[in-house]
């Protein structure tokens, strides 16, 4: 389906440093269009749906990420679809004081296959489309840019001791673009800065792991060469000249190398480059990044049960293949998985909570949320297409299978386990401990333990289905914090054991039956790059009448979610054969006849707020069931 997957989300920008000759710059933090800029909208109609709807039919200034950047933003997803856009961002008169000033900004793209269309554009005369004259056309369909964020530049020495006015004129027909961090500035001929050292989480010991070393090139020559130091663990500083590159103005460049470690435990990397084209770098602040690793022995390691967090909803047309994507992924090795579905990620639905839409932030910024998605054990290393995807949630393509046989392969450094598994039906109340001790030391920012509470069987519609859909994998709440909780695990350290018990209330609109607990080690570092999941473990149900069983009871009749605000399903354990809905006066609002369905779906949108009977006929007996319906 062309452009229905995408909302949305908080996008990453880059900033440049600061330019001691900078005649204009605009970084759009005010939040909304700076004076004297100018818009010129065109007469097409955005799409009819969020995002686009939101937004106007030319520029204007929004949100972007969630420390507070802001950025122009342009909708190209018009009604009808084929019609390109024409809408302008025009600056405010810049002076170019002298020769040596250059043009930089970052554009956004989102998808190659609907590339965002960016003119630039400049005139010396006024602010009307006919005075200007274009210098670049940043199409982004990972050919000419790529799509995510491009570093444009352009030298204005022909401008030179003139004013000027440039403009970025959307003229895709794609999703919507982003331009941000506007300067004319002279910037250094020879700079670079590194963004970034990546190493797998865990690495057995003795063995060969590959460095990603993410540098990018902050001057106007090309880059050609550079030198590397790098220091593991605090050993000596070991020295690799890089050469034969060409890396073009502001684009990036990964250079990778090997390395082995026989230190058991965390292991520290840093890593600094200089000396660009062998001249020394004006800016050094940028030049350093470090990370960590966990180096262990695989005679020490246990058995990892992966766990799958799955991105859907019941409005996403997607997400039923998604769903049998993902159930042909783990077929035969469900012991060894523990699947969270969060109802996020393509609009929510009833069976979303607050603390799934945290979970957003694993897209990591990097453009739009979709669904359907996934992620496992929150690790950027099993990502599939890392240029695409600049989180650990990714899209689950034709090589799930693969990717979950990694997963349940990668050793694991920790027991969990949960036990003393007590649900009192009478009182709702669940009681069990989690525990579990480390075969070997390991790296953590913080270590948490993150207890889930989840629901199988849920019927409800499901956009891309016929009929009632079942809804697997449900996260109902999080018994610990949603991060987890700290304090719980004091050590990471081999020999280190952890344990806690936990009490919770399981709500009446929950059946026991086919409700269960996942429980899982996660770090918390400062990013979501960073707060990946050790090991994981899962309980059984809280009782032992599986859903398939309920047929063998007299009048089994249940009705969720209660209270309803859209849409309620009524389930029986026999064949409905009719039911009527009347309200607290006794008046009909709902009924059917000539039934032979073992759950109904109803749409209680147009009810007043109150309380309802519904009142079931069913093989075994009729049975009455209290729905509250709230606005």
């Amino acid at each position: 389906m062309k452009k229905t997957l995408l909302i949305l989300a908080a996008v990453l920008t880059f900033g440049f440093a600061a330019h001691a000759q900078t005649a204009f710059s605009e970084d759009f933090q005010g939040g909304s269009m700076p004076s004297g800029w100018t818009v010129i909208a065109d007469e097409l109609v955005n799409y009819n749906g969020s995002p686009y709807n939101q937004f106007g039919q030319s520029w204007e200034v929004t949100q972007v990420s969630e420390d507070g950047n802001y950025a122009a933003i342009s909708i190209s997803y018009t009604d009808p679809e084929g019609n390109d856009c024409d809408r302008w961002l025009i600056t405010p008169a810049i002076n170019v004081p002298a020769s040596g000033y250059s043009l930089s900004a970052n554009i956004w793209g989102r998808a190659a296959n609907y590339p965002e269309k960016v003119k630039v554009m400049i005139s010396t005369t006024g602010t009307n489309k006919t005075d200007f004259t274009q210098v670049l056309d940043v199409v982004m369909d990972d050919q000419n840019y790529s799509t995510g964020w491009n570093t444009v530049l352009f030298n204005l020495d022909s401008y030179a001791n003139q004013n000027i006015y440039i403009a970025f004129v959307n003229h895709g027909d794609g999703f919507y673009t982003f331009v941000d961090d506007i300067a004319v500035s002279v910037f250094p001929e020879n700079a670079i800065a590194c963004t970034g050292v990546e190493v797998p989480s865990f690495v057995p010991q003795d063995n060969n792991f590959s460095v990603n070393v993410n540098v990018t090139n902050n001057g106007t020559a090309p880059l050609t060469s550079f030198n590397l130091d790098y220091i593991l663990n605090g050993g000596s500083e070991q020295t690799i000249n890089v050469t034969n590159i060409n890396v073009p103005s502001f684009a990036s460049y990964t250079y990778t190398f090997s390395l082995s470690s026989s230190e058991i435990g965390a292991n520290n990397l840093s890593v600094t480059v200089y000396d660009p084209n062998g001249e020394t770098d004006v800016d050094p602040t940028d030049n350093s990044a470090a990370t960590t690793m966990t180096v262990y022995d695989p005679t020490t390691a246990t058995t990892r049960n992966t766990v799958l967090e799955h991105f859907t909803t019941a409005r996403c047309p997607n997400c039923p293949a998604g769903h049998d994507r993902l159930d042909a992924a783990v077929e035969g090795r469900e012991d060894r998985v523990v699947w969270i579905a969060h109802h996020v990620g393509y609009y929510t639905d009833n069976m979303t909570i607050s603390e799934s839409n945290q979970m957003l932030s694993f897209f990591n910024d990097g453009g739009s949320t979709f669904a359907p998605a996934w992620m496992l054990d929150r690790n950027y290393d099993y990502v599939d297409d890392k240029s695409e995807y600049p989180g650990p949630a990714f899209f689950p393509g034709t090589n799930a299978r693969q990717i979950v046989t990694n997963a349940i392969s990668t050793p694991a450094l920790v027991n969990v386990s949960i036990s003393d598994l007590n649900y009192n039906a009478e009182s709702r109340t669940l009681t069990f401990t989690v525990s579990g001790n480390f075969l070997s030391s390991m790296a953590f920012a913080s270590p948490r333990l993150s207890v889930y509470f989840l629901e199988d069987g849920i019927k409800a519609a499901q956009s891309g289905a016929s009929g009632m859909y079942t809804h697997n994998h449900v996260l109902r709440a999080c018994i610990s914090d949603v991060w987890g909780d700290q304090n719980v695990i004091t050590s990471t350290e081999a020999g280190s054991t952890f344990s806690k018990t936990y009490t919770f209330q399981v709500s009446d609109n929950w059946r026991p039956n086919n409700c269960w607990v996942a429980a899982f080690v996660n770090d918390y570092g400062t990013d979501v790059m960073h707060r990946t999941i050790a090991n994981g473990t899962k309980s059984g149900y809280l009782t032992n009448v599986a859903i398939e069983d309920v047929e063998n009871t007299s009048i089994s009749v249940n009705t969720y979610p209660n209270p309803a605000t859209e849409m309620a399903v009524v389930e029986a354990g026999s064949t409905i054969r009719s039911y009527q809905m009347v309200d607290a006066l006794g008046r009909v609002v709902m009924r059917s006849e000539n039934l032979n369905v073992n759950a109904l779906e109803l749409d209680v949108r147009a009810l007043a707020q109150g309380v309802y009977f519904i009142n079931v006929t069913t093989d075994n007996g009729v049975a009455s069931q209290r729905l509250t319906i709230v606005k």
